[in-house]
């Protein structure tokens, strides 16, 4: 059983693991327990990884460490956890943003027009907020 829901996500970034080149990948998802993102080669478990994230309020750089690795159609999906509170903190601010873009284009087919994100935010935080899972020091772990 999955210990935190995970949240599907298209958002590039560079992942640089250990000795390999740099790789631009899209995540595949989000959740508590850190990232999975695709790349095109195995990567050990263990393995230092830094990953950028490029921001329209400015790139940011985490570091973290590869928690599992196993092949897919594509190549391989890596689960990549963080070292420190701060990288957390901010992959769960990108998790929220997921999930209020994912609510924003449903809103949009359901109610057939379009959504600001904005307004999106506003509907999400007032319907899901209370039920978006919390993150806590044990979380972190």
């Amino acid at each position: 059983m999955r210990q935190y829901i995970r949240h599907p996500s298209c958002m590039p970034v560079e992942l640089h693991i250990a000795q390999q080149p740099s790789q631009q990948q899209p995540l595949h998802d989000i959740s508590l327990g850190g990232v999975a993102c695709h790349c095109e080669q195995p990567a050990p478990v263990g393995s230092t990884i830094d990953m950028h994230i490029p921001l329209p309020q400015g790139d940011t750089l985490h570091h973290g460490v590869v928690a599992w690795c196993k092949a897919d159609a594509d190549g391989y999906l890596i689960g990549i956890s963080f070292k420190d509170q701060d990288s957390f903190f901010h992959i769960r601010m990108i998790e929220q943003v997921c999930a209020i873009e994912a609510y924003r284009r449903t809103l949009e087919k359901v109610l057939g027009r379009r959504i600001s994100g904005e307004e999106a935010a506003q509907r999400w935080i007032q319907e899901n907020a209370a039920d978006f899972p919390q993150m806590s020091a044990q979380t972190m772990h």
